[in-house]
Order: structure tokens, then C-alpha cells, then sequence
């Protein structure tokens, strides 16, 4: 079987082979290609989106590879010559079947045009960015929206420019579905909106592997936490919810003064003129509303950090908190209960299908703010060895979702099954 993949991410092995430098996103995609590119059952392709202008080629007794030309900059026209390219590799290649993994950029369509009468292409769902879209600007207020920081009139950006973006490349999404015939989700949501668009696309179910840190048997205790803490994973743009998390905390403060919110990037405050040159508009609203909820000391931004660095994160936090405006399947989520660590996350897209019915009780409505206050209260004022069994449970749940084995098998049966059709 001949499997070609199409990524906007390199992959390790191709990255250790090319000299490029791994991607940061995509994590979940190394257990499994690693595995693929290693049976002798399968010929492997991966055709990957990089920053360089030119073809990269190369070709070993595992895998061939093949990197094109994609801005940094997410695109919102559709390349005619990269669809020419695309034809051109599955010609040269012959593949079995054509795996695209995410809709969110344009070459996603790009391939699916490419491949139609040519060789079966199956769709991964990530996140719907046609959805995201509409959620973008959520409690955001219309002139943070509408502003401009220098940073933003630099670059001719902002929060509206990019929602826009977001529907631009929404539409090539909604042209990908539609025209593919297989599409592989992991969330009741997903297959909902993937039904929604293309009624007559066969769903698979198949589920991510994680980082391979998190299958390391290590797991959280109160007794090692930090007390009172809550870690979130991802602040830096509006769909994570930052705006929402913060008054969450300023509800816990009154009653926890110690409180501590922990979130991954740069600090979104300006602390230097050069910080004036880089704060995009979101960053200097989350800026203002933490110094209108007395916040300042509660706030604490870690930076970027590794997969190694992230599982410290979950094991010593008190609570893990999702506040997103939307979420097909948090692999951050599914990480945090995978350790174990009390979590509260927001009911939104697929969340449910993460957490399981048995962690119903975990979750709040987006817009209930003193839901989540009382859920995160109960964490950290209920004796621990009350939660012990429910938190078991929901790691237990984890584990056997996100198994290796198991998700690995999920995807050689959906290989085969779509070759037998």
C-alpha cells in the first residue's frame, strides 16, 4: 500500500533527512508516520508545505518526500500552480490513497482538485475554520475588533482582518469537503458539520496520538501541585479564550487572593518600547482588562515551551483550564486528563467527545462565567481524595482512546477500507 500524506508541517524524520527545522505544530503526526514509514507494508510520500521557494526532493528506503512553497502567512487566494504541482507528484508517485491532513489551508483544496478522478483522497478533520470564524470576535468589544496597534498598521492586521482571513480560508475548506469522498474526524461536532457540508461523504473515526511524552506513566498528585494554580495552554489569539479566563480568575480571587493563572507565550504587557513595537490588538486588550481586574500578580506567562516542559505544567497545576471559544478535540485537553489534573473546559464543538460522559461534570457553558468560578472552587475546596475516583476514571478513559495500538489500527482499517471501495 502506497499512502501520500499532505502536511503543513515537516515532519521529524523528513526534517532530520532535509535539515529543516521540525515544526512545532502537528506533534500528533510523529508516533504514527514514524510507524508507517517503518512497515514494510507501506511506501510512504509526504508532501509538506515549507518556507523555502524552491522544490525540496529526496527519496531513502523509508520515505519520499517532497516540500513546496506555502507563505507563513495563511493564504486566502487559491494557487492554480500548486494544484499543477500536486497533479504532478501523484502521477509520479501513484499513491494508493491521498491523506490530507486538515482543511485550514488553501492547499488542502488544492489537493483534493488535484486527486479527483486521479486517486482516492480522504480528508483529516483538525479544527473547522469556517466555524472558528464565526466565533472569532466573541466577547471581544467592537473597537478592540476595529483597532489598530503599531504592530497591527505595520503589518496591516488586526482582529477583524483576521476573522476575515479565517472565512476567506473557510470558503477553501468548505470547497475541500465538498468535493472529497472520505473525510476522518474524531468528534460527534465534526461529523455533524462535515455531514452538514457534504452529505454524502463517508465519516471514519479515528482518533490522534500524543505527544509521546505523555505516554510516560506520569501522573499528578495534590499533594506535588501548586496549590491554587490553574494552567492554560494556549493564550495568544481570541478562539483561546484569554478575555474569558480572565474573569474566571477574577471570580476565584475574591475568594482565593493566591490564585495563579499560568499560560504558555510572551507576556502580553508591555514592559519596553520594543514590546510596544510587537503588541497586536488582542494582546494589549488582555493587557488592559488584567490591570482593570487587579490581576497583574496573578497573570504569569511561561513562554514557549517544550512537550517535556508542558507535562511539568499539568502536573503542577491545581486545575487545567480550557476557556475556548471552540474546540473540535483539544489534543492540550486529552494531554491534562491523559496526567490526570483536575480540569474545567468549556462545552464547546467536540469537547464532549474528549472528555467523555464521565466528565460531564467538568464542563460549563462558554458564556456561564459562574459556572466555571463554581467549578474550579469545587477543585480546589473539595478534599482531594474525594475527586480521586472520578479522576481516575476520566484518565482511564484517556488512555484507552489515545492507546498507540489503537489508533493505529483505526487508521490501517481506514486505509483499507476505502481501498476496497
Amino acid at each position: 500500500m502506497k499512502i501520500l500524506w499532505l502536511t503543513g508541517t515537516v515532519l521529524p524524520y523528513v526534517a532530520d533527512k532535509t535539515g529543516l527545522l521540525p515544526s512545532k505544530e502537528g506533534s500528533w503526526l510523529r508516533i504514527l508516520s514514524d510507524r508507517l514509514t517503518e512497515s514494510r507494508d507501506i511506501e510512504f510520500v509526504s508532501v509538506f508545505a515549507s518556507d523555502r521557494k524552491r522544490l525540496i526532493y529526496g527519496k531513502d528506503s523509508r520515505c519520499t518526500w517532497y516540500g513546496f512553497y506555502a507563505s507563513r502567512v495563511p493564504e486566502t487566494r487559491y494557487n492554480t500552480r500548486r494544484e499543477t504541482l500536486f497533479g504532478k507528484i501523484i502521477e509520479r508517485e501513484k499513491p494508493d490513497i491521498i491523506h490530507i491532513w486538515g482543511t485550514e489551508y488553501s492547499f488542502a483544496a488544492e489537493m483534493v482538485n488535484a486527486a479527483h478522478g486521479r486517486k482516492p483522497a480522504v480528508i483529516s478533520i483538525q479544527g473547522i475554520i469556517s466555524e472558528c470564524a464565526e466565533k472569532y470576535t466573541y466577547k471581544l468589544p467592537h473597537d478592540v475588533v476595529r483597532g489598530y496597534t503599531i504592530h497591527d498598521l505595520i503589518r496591516m492586521d488586526n482582529i477583524a482582518a483576521q476573522q476575515r482571513r479565517f472565512r476567506s480560508r473557510g470558503r477553501f475548506e468548505t470547497e475541500a469537503l465538498k468535493k472529497a469522498e472520505y473525510v476522518i474526524g474524531r468528534t460527534a461536532w465534526d461529523k455533524k458539520i462535515s455531514k452538514r457540508i457534504n452529505p454524502d461523504i463517508k465519516y471514519y473515526e479515528c482518533e490522534e496520538i500524543l505527544r509521546p511524552e505523555f505516554y510516560s506513566g506520569q501522573v499528578w498528585s495534590y499533594e506535588a501541585c501548586r496549590k491554587h494554580s490553574i494552567f492554560m495552554s494556549q493564550a495568544y489569539y481570541p478562539i483561546k479564550g484569554m478575555h474569558i479566563a480572565l474573569e474566571i480568575a477574577a471570580g476565584l480571587k475574591k475568594k482565593y487572593p493566591d490564585i495563579c493563572l499560568y499560560t504558555t507565550g510572551r507576556d502580553a504587557g508591555c514592559k519596553n518600547i520594543s514590546d510596544h513595537f510587537r503588541q497586536n490588538s488582542y494582546e494589549r486588550y488582555i493587557s488592559k482588562r488584567i490591570k482593570e481586574l487587579s490581576l497583574e500578580d496573578t497573570v504569569i506567562y511561561l513562554g514557549s515551551l517544550s512537550a517535556k516542559d508542558m507535562l511539568k505544567q499539568y502536573l503542577r497545576a491545581n486545575v487545567y483550564l480550557q476557556a475556548s471559544i471552540l474546540e473540535n478535540s483539544s489534543n492540550s485537553l486529552a494531554e491534562a486528563l491523559m496526567t490526570g489534573v483536575p480540569a474545567v473546559a468549556s462545552e464547546v464543538g467536540g469537547t464532549m467527545s474528549v472528555t467523555g460522559e464521565c466528565g460531564r461534570e467538568m464542563l460549563f457553558d462558554i458564556g456561564d462565567i459562574d459556572k466555571a468560578v463554581t467549578l474550579i472552587d469545587g477543585v480546589f475546596s473539595k478534599d482531594p481524595e474525594e475527586q480521586k475516583n472520578t479522576l481516575e476514571y476520566v484518565r482511564e478513559y484517556t488512555l484507552r482512546k489515545h492507546d498507540i495500538e489503537r489508533v493505529y489500527s483505526q487508521y490501517i482499517g481506514c486505509y483499507k477500507d476505502i481501498l476496497k471501495g
